[in-house]
């Protein structure tokens, strides 16, 4: 069997989408009695940011062929609309919650975080860093336990 390449940049562009998902049901604002999350006071910016983190994670499954219909985007584009989007919720805080004085709680971070992230995870895509997944073949007389193994090889090509 053929080795398989996987573009290493997109598996981490899709790890920090799947952060990016997972803050915007996380409380964003608040104080010690009460949290909004991304869905209770973003008007439009939360559907933005759950669109990118899916379309992230879709070019994702298409580039490792999981799923090959799926639409791809360049990452970089996701990245930084959502580190853009995100960076400046936390800079001006919208509407509904700028009157009062909330901090700024775990979602917000973990989504600036998850936005860093997905960018990186496009700048390494774009340098084209991979790795190869291998099965080995089972050797004559080795135990079943010893069949399954994977080589990981890193490789760095020039763009």
């Amino acid at each position: 069997m053929s080795p398989r390449r996987v573009d290493a940049g997109a598996v981490v562009a899709a790890l920090g989408a799947l952060l990016l998902l997972v803050s915007l049901f996380l409380d964003w604002y608040g104080d010690r009695d009460e949290g909004y999350s991304a869905w209770t006071v973003f008007e439009v910016i939360d559907l933005l940011l759950a669109g990118i983190g899916l379309i992230a994670i879709s070019t994702f499954l298409s580039r490792v062929e999981i799923e090959p219909r799926m639409p791809q985007v360049p990452l970089l584009l996701l990245g930084g609309a959502a580190l853009l989007l995100t960076s400046s919720q936390l800079i001006d805080a919208p509407p509904a919650v700028a009157l009062s004085e909330f901090e700024l709680q775990t979602g917000a971070w973990l989504a600036l975080a998850g936005s860093a992230i997905l960018l990186a995870g496009a700048f390494m895509s774009v340098a084209r860093v991979s790795f190869n997944v291998e099965r080995r073949e089972p050797r004559a007389g080795t135990p079943p336990a010893e069949t399954e193994t994977v080589k990981l090889t890193k490789h760095d090509e020039p763009a």
